[in-house]
């Protein structure tokens, strides 16, 4: 690694949202995450980043979109946080510490066309999504919503390789003001 065709790759992966399709081609075995859920290579974490990011596409979800996911740390956050960089989406991320009204206004607000929601915020992720009529694509991850579409489920029909036409996404966040 190094010279200066390698600064010329990484810096378009960077400008595209690639940066892990990097990683997985330089060093697909090392380990990209570790947590609740186990381990996963970069190439692991590559291959679900794409077939999620396919499977948003085919949702008919395009650049400048919005997608708000409701979730703890986990590999599905971040697959979601990657998906969305490689699709030129605007992620909404919403804190789990929020009520129902309060994650319903920011699903109206931010107009997420898509909502991903972690199955242990079911109760919260089914009547928020009752009043964000933009939404037309429900994921639950981690488990079963009622309403929503299992993760694997949404995924498993996509294929794992780079996406063509990455373009750069980016983050729509919501804070109450305070600093602490």
């Amino acid at each position: 690694m190094g010279g200066k065709d390698d600064l010329a790759a990484w810096s378009l992966a960077v400008a595209n949202g690639m940066y892990v399709a990097y990683w997985a081609a330089k060093i697909p075995g090392a380990t990209a995450l570790i947590g609740e859920q186990g381990r996963l290579t970069f190439a692991e974490l590559n291959a679900r980043t794409n077939q999620l990011a396919r499977a948003l596409r085919s949702s008919g979800l395009n650049a400048g979109d919005a997608l708000a996911i409701l979730s703890h740390n986990s590999f599905e956050l971040v697959e979601t946080f990657l998906a969305t960089r490689r699709l030129g989406v605007r992620l909404t991320p919403v804190s789990f510490h929020l009520g129902v009204d309060e994650v319903e206004y920011i699903l109206r607000d931010c107009d997420a066309k898509v909502f991903i929601a972690a199955s242990r915020f079911a109760d919260v992720a089914v009547a928020a999504a009752k009043g964000a009529p933009a939404v037309r694509t429900r994921v639950a991850a981690g488990g079963d919503i009622p309403g929503f579409e299992r993760y694997r489920d949404f995924l498993r029909p996509h294929d794992g390789s780079d996406i063509e036409g990455p373009v750069l996404g980016m983050n729509m966040l919501y804070t109450s003001g305070t600093t602490g």
